[in-house]
């Protein structure tokens, strides 16, 4: 992904030379096509470029409009007149037009995945936008003297002046599944939310959401061949869309119903003569339960192309050693496992731009074999027939007598309760209760009012899924694509029966219905994936000895976050093999681990004057003209 960077002192005074420096060398270590710069008074503008469309390196940035209007961009345009291909234009020029003619009135109109940043200087604002998904990262800090912003963290927590300190929402967010996408580490530095526009000005900064989905009709389709057609030309246009590269195209293929569909989709839409996207594949030969093998191998069988095959056993440790750089979140700062290392081998030799993600295909395709969606649709508009002959079928598919069914069904709509604290009984009781929202959120119950409970629950999941990709970033040096997060293929399955994503007995219902004969039967036709848990257990086991160095002294005890005594208490009986939620008690390790980083450590100790100190060693120096007007390209 490409970088942008903007600072402007809206009294004009100058940027700071060393600072403009060192945030120059951050972008260009951070790009792979070099780094255009335009400075002129009191504003800067850095554009680090990796281009992955094949248009983009004849692009430059940023973007200059009439009435001092400076446009930096970083994505994908998607349009329905391309299909997919390349814009004659490229994608800068096709989003400046659409600027020009209807300002923030474009941005529903840009399908895509994209983030986007605007100086308007006649009007003294800064405008900062994403895509509906929201995975790519555009982060700013907001000041009546000044605004500052970035695709990357590190320049905005080296502004000179300026001490951070740590977010509690944020902490909250992380041990209760993820924080909310708006959210960074450090209390004064935001990210643009999914499908919003940030406004920022000397006197005040607003947020404002550009669209949502909203629950539309469909032409009527008559019978399950009509939505199985329509299901795969969305998936096949979607995958079509993301194949738009300026390099190789690599694939994850875990041998699941999603990653197989789209090699096998991104085969049949390149068809004879087009380039086939490689993949790669991971295995662990010591975990009894996760045994992909036959799965992928199906699929690299059907299409005659061996994958890259990757062994991830950790090897018994769960707790990574401490890179010497910068960790600027919880996710960043772990010397390279040796599977990681091979795996960026894998990358740099293939040149590889883009990667496909299989992310979101179990969430919207019926992947939870449940019943009560649709029920509580039932309920809702007093289909009571309906109702009855759905849930019938329901009970005798579960073996559940029906009345037990209608009382779960009902349930759904009252109120979750108090909440006891499942499944992180460890975190601290007055913590808790100051973030009560967040740890609570994943109990919500359908509402009476507004879309339908199958749309409620689409909803729940897309804001599960856009916090999952605010917090875990972007693969490094890859553009990550998803296409079962396809706004037009979700709006699609937002708006179908229920019943066709699953059915009792029937899982997954219509993806395998309208992908049989295209990805081989023993996929399709695969139990569900279970999910891992006895390889973390053992490496808890393994490496306990670090673990209890971790547990004693704990920064997160000190905080008030968690019960030390409480935690370390649940890992013991993970050690002893008990049934204990893993999940988040790896969260709260890791969170633990980040917070002994010695640079974690000295950003956020006290009487540190300056928060971006701590960043002198990871910062060249470097000088940029802040006199009139200049454009330096490296390519």
């Amino acid at each position: 992904m490409s970088v942008q960077f903007g600072f402007w002192n809206f009294d004009g005074r100058p940027i700071d030379r060393a600072y403009a420096g060192k945030v120059f060398e951050q972008i260009e270590r951070a790009s792979h096509d070099g780094v255009t710069a335009c400075a002129e008074e009191g504003l800067l503008l850095l554009y680090g470029a990796s281009d992955a469309t094949p248009e983009a390196g004849g692009e430059r940035q940023p973007w200059i409009g009439p009435g001092g209007t400076y446009l930096l961009w970083d994505g994908r345009l998607d349009d329905g007149d391309t299909g997919g291909e390349p814009r004659k234009a490229g994608d800068l020029a096709a989003v400046g037009a659409a600027w020009g003619r209807s300002g923030t009135g474009s941005l529903p109109d840009l399908v895509g995945d994209w983030a986007l940043s605007v100086v308007r200087r006649e009007h003294s604002e800064v405008i900062l936008a994403k895509d509906f998904l929201g995975a790519r990262p555009l982060y700013y800090l907001a000041h009546h003297r000044f605004a500052a912003w970035s695709t990357l963290l590190e320049p905005l927590l080296a502004i000179p002046g300026e001490v951070f300190t740590l977010s509690e929402e944020y902490l909250a967010g992380w041990l209760a599944g993820y924080p909310d996408a708006h959210l960074t580490p450090y209390d004064k530095i935001r990210a643009v939310p999914p499908a919003s526009f940030v406004r920022l000005t000397p006197r005040r900064f607003d947020i404002e959401e550009y669209w949502r989905f909203r629950p539309r009709k469909l032409a009527s389709l008559k019978t399950d061949a009509d939505y199985e057609e329509c299901f795969r030309m969305h998936l096949f246009t979607a995958v079509k869309r993301r194949l738009r590269s300026r390099g190789p195209v690599v694939a994850e293929l875990s041998g699941g119903l999603d990653s197989s569909a789209i090699v096998c989709a991104a085969d049949l839409v390149a068809g004879r003569g087009g380039r086939p996207v490689e993949t790669v594949s991971f295995f662990d030969p010591e975990e009894p339960h996760w045994n992909e093998r036959p799965y992928f191998l199906a699929v690299e069988e059907q299409r005659q192309r061996p994958g890259f095959h990757l062994n991830v056993n950790p090897g018994g440790r769960l707790l990574p050693e401490h890179h010497p750089g910068f960790p600027v979140t919880p996710a960043h700062g772990a010397v390279p496992s040796p599977a990681d290392r091979r795996l960026a081998e894998f990358f740099a030799e293939g040149g590889f731009r883009v990667l496909l993600s299989g992310i979101g295909g179990d969430e919207f395709t019926g992947g939870v074999p449940t019943g009560i969606p649709e029920l509580a649709d039932c309920v809702r508009s007093g289909e009571m027939a309906r109702f009855l002959r759905r849930g019938f079928q329901w009970s005798m598919a579960a073996r559940e007598p029906l009345l037990h069914l209608l009382a779960r069904t009902l349930a759904a709509f009252l109120p979750a309760g108090r909440n006891p604290g499942w499944p992180t009984p460890w975190v601290a009781r007055p913590f808790r209760r100051r973030h009560q929202k967040t740890f609570s959120r994943d109990r919500a119950r359908f509402r009476w009012s507004g879309p339908l409970p199958t749309v409620q629950a689409n909803l729940a999941a897309l804001e599960g899924i856009r916090r999952q990709l605010g917090c875990t970033g972007p693969t490094a040096a890859l553009d990550e694509r998803y296409p079962f997060l396809d706004r037009d293929l979700l709006e699609f399955l937002f708006s179908i029966p229920r019943s066709q994503l699953v059915r009792p007995g029937e899982r997954r219902s219509l993806l395998r219905r309208a992908l049989r004969g295209l990805v081989p039967d023993l996929v399709l036709d695969r139990p569900s994936k279970g999910f891992v848990a006895s390889g973390h257990s053992k490496a808890l086991a393994s490496d306990w000895s670090r673990v209890e160095k971790l547990l004693d002294g704990m920064r997160l005890g000190q905080r008030g976050v968690v019960d030390p005594r409480r935690l370390r208490s649940a890992l013991e009986e993970v050690r002893l093999g008990l049934d204990v939620p893993l999940l988040p008690l790896l969260r709260a390790l890791r969170l633990e681990w980040w917070l002994r980083h010695p640079e974690i450590e000295r950003f956020f100790s006290a009487g540190t004057e300056n928060g971006g100190q701590a960043l002198k060693s990871a910062l060249c120096r470097r000088t940029i003209s802040q006199t009139g007007q200049t454009l330096q390209e490296r390519r």
